[in-house]
């Protein structure tokens, strides 16, 4: 690469050239001829293929008077080449190396670069201008005759700058340069870094006792349970409390039907009961009479017949009929008796139908109390939800009546 040189200069339409082609041979070439007949115009051309613009800002018109369009091409030693075309309808690069034909397979055209120059042009003639920054360049391998000779009229610093660009110094030094800005964050991460650690540490010394905490962890989770069960067990007393509550203010008209009830049962004295149960017995002696009575009616009725049949013609022996007639008082008064029973053994079926009676107003009452104070489910108790029995209506009774009397 190093002995590739400009071989072939091709320039149309370029100011004062229409189609001039230039060879050059290695090494030292001198252009020669009479004043305004074109050799600056060589120098422009060259200078317009690789940097994309003229040697002077204010020359701006290279186009041939009356022409559309310019083309310049150089052909350098290895037979790669650059062609810069420029018109009114058309501004492209034609490129090819033996890169180019690799990857693309032919020439590569470039439309869009604006006042840039491709990469690829550079490396195909070898030549780029030297950026000192971005807004400074210098173009060291071409110079306009005017210009003094390079480096002697430049200070000592801008002199430093190209040499590092030369030589690509300056890009080892913007290395350096990074690798210290490097360094430096480098530093300020460990620091960060070392700083994290420290509150890292910190933050698990606090965990050192992590073990105690769990201990207190699970007595806490215990202690929750065991809160819970009490707070189930408060609410449970607290539903039966207010059960117990409800079932005392229904105890109120409760106790005025058990009061009237126990009234009505005052009535059923010890004596009185005993009275019954005589008038029972003799109740079941009368009823066992009745058939004896039956009979004595029938025996009546028959010597009723038999006094009928009798005639004052007939002759009746006194004697006999004196006994007739004793005998038949005797039934009467028999008769009468037993009328008498039949009034007391009414009387007993109507006392016992009105204790009957008596005894199935008081079991509604006791049903309804019952119903009052158990509900439908009188089976269960609404408040332990233990089973009922007469026992426990009894043990109830006697706790109500201990109540009134205290």
């Amino acid at each position: 690469m190093s002995n590739k040189y400009l071989k072939e200069l091709l320039m149309q339409n370029f100011q004062s050239h229409k189609d001039t082609t230039l060879t050059f041979d290695p090494g030292v070439n001198m252009i020669t001829g009479d004043n305004s007949c074109g050799k600056s115009s060589i120098i422009r051309a060259i200078r317009f293929l690789a940097y994309n613009k003229p040697i002077q800002e204010v020359e701006t018109n290279l186009l041939r008077k009356g022409k559309n369009s310019l083309i310049i091409k150089a052909t350098m030693s290895d037979g790669s080449w650059v062609i810069r075309e420029k018109g009114k309808d058309v501004n492209r690069y034609i490129i090819y190396d033996d890169i180019i034909a690799k990857d693309y397979g032919g020439p590569l055209e470039l439309n869009s670069f604006g006042t840039s120059v491709p990469e690829e042009v550079g490396r195909v003639l070898g030549i780029s201008p030297v950026v000192l920054s971005k807004s400074n360049d210098v173009e060291i391998n071409i110079a306009s005759q005017h210009d003094p000779a390079f480096m002697i009229s430049h200070s000592s610093p801008e002199i430093a700058r190209w040499v590092y660009s030369l030589t690509h110094m300056d890009d080892l030094r913007h290395a350096i340069d990074d690798l210290n800005k490097d360094h430096r964050k480098g530093n300020e991460k460990i620091k960060d870094y070392n700083n994290r650690i420290k509150i890292l540490n910190e933050e698990t010394e606090k965990f050192s006792n992590i073990e105690e905490r769990e201990n207190k962890v699970k007595l806490l989770e215990q202690s929750n349970e065991e809160v819970g069960i009490l707070i189930s067990e408060i609410e449970k007393l607290s539903n039966i409390y207010k059960d117990v509550q409800d079932l005392k203010s229904k105890m109120i008209p409760t106790q005025k039907r058990i009061s009237f009830i126990e009234n009505n049962l005052s009535y059923l004295s010890k004596d009185f009961i005993n009275e019954i149960e005589n008038n029972i017995k003799d109740l079941d002696f009368l009823v066992s009479s009745q058939s004896q009575l039956i009979d004595l009616n029938y025996k009546i009725e028959n010597n009723k017949k038999t006094i009928d049949k009798l005639s004052p013609a007939n002759n009746i022996d006194e004697e006999d009929l004196e006994n007739k007639i004793k005998n038949i008082k005797e039934l009467l008064d028999i008769f009468n008796y037993f009328n008498n029973v039949q009034l007391k053994i009414d009387k007993i079926k109507k006392e016992s139908s009105e204790i009957e009676q008596k005894t199935k107003e008081m079991s509604i009452e006791l049903e309804k109390i019952q119903k009052d104070i158990f509900g439908d489910n009188n089976t269960k108790c609404p408040v332990c939800g233990s089973d009922i029995d007469d026992s426990l209506i009894d043990h109830i009774i006697e706790e109500i009546d201990n109540g009134k009397n205290k």
